[in-house]
C-alpha cells in the first residue's frame, strides 16, 4: 500500500507544483478582475465535478477492488453512467448560464459559463478512467496520468495570449484540451493492461442499479466536500458582486488547496485496502492502515499547512503582488480549514469502506448546511475572512463528528503518541517562524522559498533526531 501511497504523494506534489505555475502565470497575464472571472469559472467547474470526480470514479474503483465482478463490464457501466451524468450537467449549465450571470451581477459571465459546458464531459471521462486504474490497483499508471493532466492544463497560458482580447476564453479552451488528452491517455493505460484484461472465473455482472447506488453514495459525500471547497468563492461574488474581491480570494483559495492536494493521495489509495480488509473481517489490518496513514498526515502534511497558514500575507504578496497582502489573514484561516476538510474526507472514505453509508450521507448534508448558513451571515460582516471562517468551522465540525463515530465503531485506531509529538513540534516551529517573519520582511519569492526550505529541513532533522516517527514501521510488511 505504501508504495502506492508514495506514487500518489509524488504525483500530488507535481500537481501542486504545476497548479502554482499555472496560477503564477495567470496572476501575471491577467488583471485582478480577469483573475476573479477565472476564479469563478474554476469554482463553477469544481461544482459540477463534485458529481463526476468521486461519484462514478469511486464507484468503479470500489466495484473493481472487491474482485467479484467482470472488469470490462464494470468499466462499461461506469462509463455509460458518467457520460449520462456529464451530458445532463452540460445541458443544465448551458441553459442556466444567463441566470447565473445575472445573479453574479456581470453579464460577461454568461459566455464563460456556457463554454464550461464543453469542458464538463471531457473531464468526466478522464475521471472515470482514473477510477478504473485505481480499482485495478494500477497505482503507478494512475499517478502518471494524474501528473500529466495538470501539466497539460498549462497550455491554457499560451492560448490566453492567443485570445489576447478575451483571455478567459483561451484559458477554458486550454482546460478542455488538457481533459481530452488526459482521457485518451488514461483509457489507453487501463484498457491495454494485462491485469485489467485478465478474465475472472465465476465473475458476476454488475447491474446498472448497483453501479448507480454505489456511485450515488460517493457523490453525496464528495459533493459536500467540493461544495464546501468552492461555495465560499460563489457566495463572495454573489453577496459582494465584486470581481476584484473575488480575484483576491481566488489567490487565497489557490494556496489553501495545498493540504487538500496532498491528503487526497491518501483517500485515493486507502479505499481499496479498507474495503478489502473490512470484507475479510481483518479489523486489526484496518486499524493499522488508518493509524499509519494519519501518522504520515500529521507528521508530514500538518507542518506544511501550518507554514502556509503562519505566513499567509507574505506568501500572497511575494507570489502575486503587494496588493494581495491584504488577503493574507483569510489564507491563514482557510488553509487550516482545508486541512480539516481533507482529514474529514479521509475519515469518511474509511467509514464508507466499512459500509457506514447512512452516516457519511447524513453528515455530508449537515456539514454543507452549516457552511451555507455561516457564509450567508459572515461574509457581509467580515468579507474575505468571513468566507474563510465559515469554511473552517464547518469543516472542523464534520471532521470531529466523523472522528467520534469512527472511534465508537472500531475503537481508537490512532497512534496518539506519534501524533501528539508531531503536533507539539509543529507548534514550536510555528512560533519560531512567526518570530523570524516579525524581524525579517520578505518581498521576494525566491527568498521566501529559501526560508521555507530552511524551516522544512530543520523540521525533518528534529523528526529524525527525536524519533517522532519510525519510517521503517510505516513501510514494512507484516508477516
Amino acid at each position: 500500500m505504501f508504495k502506492a501511497l508514495g506514487y500518489h504523494t509524488f504525483a500530488k506534489v507535481v500537481v501542486v507544483f504545476a497548479a502554482y505555475i499555472l496560477h503564477f502565470c495567470l496572476g501575471k497575464v491577467l488583471s485582478v478582475d480577469e483573475y476573479g472571472v477565472i476564479g469563478t469559472v474554476i469554482a463553477f467547474c469544481n461544482f459540477y465535478y463534485m458529481f463526476l470526480t468521486n461519484g462514478v470514479r469511486q464507484g468503479i474503483s470500489k466495484s473493481l477492488s472487491v474482485k467479484e465482478y467482470d472488469n470490462t463490464d464494470v468499466v462499461k457501466k461506469g462509463m455509460m453512467l458518467q457520460t449520462i451524468f456529464s451530458i445532463a450537467l452540460s445541458v443544465i449549465n448551458f441553459a442556466l448560464a444567463p441566470m447565473f450571470a445575472k445573479a453574479f451581477g456581470d453579464p460577461a459571465f454568461e459566455k464563460y459559463i456556457m463554454l464550461i459546458s464543453m469542458l464538463i464531459p471531457l473531464t468526466a471521462i478522464y475521471f472515470a478512467f482514473t477510477g478504473g486504474l485505481n480499482g485495478t490497483k494500477l497505482f503507478l499508471q494512475e499517478a502518471i496520468v494524474i501528473m500529466i493532466y495538470p501539466m497539460l492544463r498549462l497550455t491554457s497560458i499560451p492560448l490566453a495570449l492567443v485570445f489576447d482580447s478575451d483571455k478567459p476564453t483561451g484559458i477554458i479552451f486550454g482546460f478542455s484540451l488538457a481533459s481530452l488528452l488526459a482521457a485518451i491517455l488514461a483509457s489507453a493505460m487501463l484498457l491495454q493492461n494485462k491485469k485489467f484484461k485478465q478474465k475472472r472465473e465465476n465473475a458476476k455482472k454488475l447491474t446498472n442499479k448497483s453501479m448507480l447506488k454505489i456511485s450515488f453514495e460517493f457523490i453525496i459525500f464528495f459533493a459536500s466536500i467540493t461544495m464546501i471547497l468552492n461555495m465560499d468563492t460563489f457566495f463572495l461574488q454573489y453577496v459582494c458582486k465584486d470581481t476584484e474581491l473575488t480575484g483576491y480570494y481566488t489567490g487565497v483559495h489557490t494556496f489553501s488547496l495545498v493540504p487538500y492536494y496532498l491528503i487526497s493521495a491518501f483517500y485515493l489509495v486507502i479505499l481499496p485496502y479498507v474495503s478489502e480488509n473490512y470484507v475479510k473481517g481483518d479489523m486489526k489490518k484496518v486499524k493499522d492502515v488508518i493509524a499509519k496513514n494519519f501518522n504520515i498526515i500529521t507528521v508530514f502534511i500538518l507542518p506544511i499547512t501550518a507554514l502556509i497558514a503562519t505566513t499567509g500575507p507574505e506568501l500572497l504578496s511575494c507570489f502575486y503582488s503587494k496588493e494581495y497582502y491584504q488577503a493574507g489573514n483569510a489564507l491563514s484561516i482557510l488553509c487550516m480549514g482545508t486541512f480539516f476538510l481533507s482529514s474529514f474526507a479521509v475519515l469518511n472514505v474509511v467509514l464508507n469502506g466499512m459500509n457506514c453509508k447512512k452516516l457519511t450521507k447524513s453528515l455530508s448534508v449537515i456539514t454543507v448546511a452549516i457552511d451555507v448558513a455561516l457564509l450567508y451571515f459572515l461574509i457581509p460582516i467580515w468579507g474575505l475572512e468571513g468566507a474563510a471562517i465559515a469554511t473552517t468551522v464547518s469543516a472542523l465540525f464534520g471532521c470531529i463528528v466523523s472522528l467520534i463515530y469512527l472511534i465508537k465503531k472500531i475503537g481508537n485506531p490512532f497512534d496518539l503518541t506519534t501524533m501528539g509529538k508531531a503536533v507539539v513540534l509543529v507548534m514550536i516551529f510555528v512560533i519560531a517562524c512567526r518570530v523570524v517573519f516579525n524581524f525579517i520582511k520578505v518581498h521576494n519569492l525566491i527568498a521566501l522559498i529559501a526560508i521555507y526550505a530552511a524551516f522544512g529541513l530543520a523540521y525533518l532533522l528534529c523528526v529524525i533526531l527525536f524519533k517522532i516517527v519510525d519510517v521503517k514501521s510505516l513501510v514494512e510488511k507484516k508477516k
